[in-house]
């Protein structure tokens, strides 16, 4: 099965790459998701809008894609959908867009956000939700579900980022905004800037947590210490949208962000290995989210 690289452009378009491994270039483009001129088997239907998050589940077969409409639309890499996962909402109430989503150990939970103060936990198995989680007091921006279904990571507009048990709705763990030789200013600007853009956990290096921000800044937890103990910078000067480890190597790291640009990081020795520039097909916007399969 052929590496991929996930994107989405900002006018409303999933495409799949090919990510070749010895030169480091995306090709071979295929058009998944395209909501103003949808066809038949090939793409989404254009009722669930812009999609603002996606990911591939644990068999690397199916792809969860977040939607401005308030629905979880799960599909094929063919783009022949599966399912759609939506709570009713009333006819006064406009649905409230995913802007997060995670999978869960063996694709039986899946966690999402949307523009809200309160992760929600999905069970696949029931297609329903759950459990939400509570603690932030702004806008929940991304959520980050750990290996093994042990916590639910989430951060906010302001730079927090908070860690819940699964079997409890009260916050657990806070990390420091203020990291050492590095603080965030306490102004509205500097708190906006320090935004949470992106969370993953890198199950190559348990218990790492990798954080994208709305400043081009990328830092690496210790999920169980609560320690930072890497911060990467000066190479995105837009927000980083997503951030990802490996499966299969402890000591790589991607960064993408609304800059066009995908940044290839050796995180073992600090230091920048490859940069890939983006280019759309139909499209004209930036790097919205990517998807490692």
């Amino acid at each position: 099965m052929p590496s991929h690289l996930i994107a989405t452009a900002t006018d409303d378009v999933v495409s799949t790459w090919e990510l070749t491994r010895e030169e480091a270039q995306l090709q071979h483009q295929q058009i998944i998701y395209e909501s103003r001129t949808p066809t038949v088997q090939s793409t989404m239907s254009s009722g669930y809008g812009t999609v603002n998050c996606l990911g591939w589940n644990h068999t690397q077969q199916v792809l969860a894609c977040g939607t401005d409409d308030g629905a979880v639309a799960l599909m094929l890499d063919s783009g022949k959908m599966l399912e759609v996962l939506q709570e009713p909402c009333e006819a006064r109430n406009p649905p409230t867009p995913i802007i997060s989503l995670a999978w869960g150990k063996r694709s039986r939970h899946l966690v999402t956000t949307g523009q809200g103060d309160c992760p929600s936990l999905w069970d696949l198995k029931k297609k329903e939700r759950i459990m939400s989680f509570q603690g932030h007091g702004a806008t929940i921006t991304s959520v980050a579900l750990a290996p093994e279904d042990a916590c639910v990571a989430s951060g906010d507009k302001n730079g927090e980022i908070l860690l819940h048990a699964l079997h409890s709705e009260n916050p657990g763990m806070s990390l420091p905004l203020d990291v050492k030789g590095d603080p965030v200013p306490r102004t509205p600007s500097g708190l906006m800037a320090a935004g949470v853009r992106s969370l993953h956990f890198w199950t190559a290096r348990q218990p790492l947590l990798l954080a994208g921000h709305r400043d081009g800044v990328a830092r690496v937890w210790d999920s169980t210490a609560g320690a930072c103990l890497m911060t990467f910078k000066g190479q995105h000067y837009m927000s980083i949208v997503a951030v990802a480890g490996s499966p299969a190597s402890d000591k790589l790291m991607v960064t993408a962000g609304q800059d066009r640009k995908a940044l290839l990081w050796d995180v073992t020795n600090r230091k920048l290995l490859k940069e890939v520039k983006v280019s759309f097909q139909g499209s004209k916007g930036g790097i919205k989210v990517v998807s490692d399969r």
